[in-house]
């Protein structure tokens, strides 16, 4: 069953552009979270739960009202097990429904991705449908490991990968702002392989 969050950001500003340039420019700037880059760009942000395990997740990230949202960006999260015990009241409200990055960082974590990779994926079948995008269209894919930082403590939490709406983030748009980050490590090797295979195994079951 689907679950919609409760929570939806209706922030709205004419500086997308001027973000990612900016990132571009400043290699030591720290990326703002995925769900504030949808809600400054298309003026809202929410998000669905479309499957959820102990330590996986289908998640759908949208704009628009919930009967004409399009789906910004599709995000399949693997969590590390076990959760570090500092994490386990944040990814409880995770689990149950909670913007994962969000929730971190309100809970006084920075939120750190280090890129295993940018690639693409073909939209079709419900992904196109969901994204509005006609079948066949290429779609940036962004996979990185994600973890939970403070002053003195760096706590892996998950691996993600996140297929972007071409209006929301393209190949090009990650590169500029994670392109410096970007491992040198084989497709077919170490954490990249698991999380590519689970990308498809998920894009296949929507």
């Amino acid at each position: 069953m689907r679950t919609v969050s409760s929570s939806i950001s209706l922030i709205r500003t004419a500086g997308f552009a001027l973000l990612l340039g900016l990132l571009a420019a400043c290699s030591a700037a720290r990326p703002p979270l995925n769900s504030e880059m949808i809600a400054e760009r298309f003026g809202s942000y929410g998000l669905e739960i479309i499957n959820q395990t102990a330590d996986r997740r289908i998640t759908n990230l949208f704009s628009g009202d919930p009967n004409q949202r399009v789906t910004r960006t599709l995000a399949v999260v693997r969590f590390r097990q076990p959760v570090a015990a500092d994490l386990s009241a944040s990814h409880r409200k995770i689990l149950q429904g909670e913007s994962l990055g969000a929730t971190l960082k309100a809970a006084g974590w920075t939120v750190e991705k280090d890129t295993l990779d940018v690639r693409t994926v073909t939209s079709g079948g419900s992904l196109a449908e969901m994204m509005r995008v006609e079948p066949g269209k290429p779609l940036a894919v962004h996979l990185y490991r994600l973890s939970a930082v403070s002053d003195n403590k760096r706590l892996p939490y998950a691996q993600i990968a996140e297929v972007h709406h071409p209006d929301h983030l393209t190949v090009l748009d990650l590169q500029r702002i994670y392109g410096d980050e970007v491992a040198a490590s084989p497709l077919a090797s170490g954490p990249l392989s698991g999380l590519w295979k689970t990308l498809q195994e998920s894009l296949r079951l929507l």
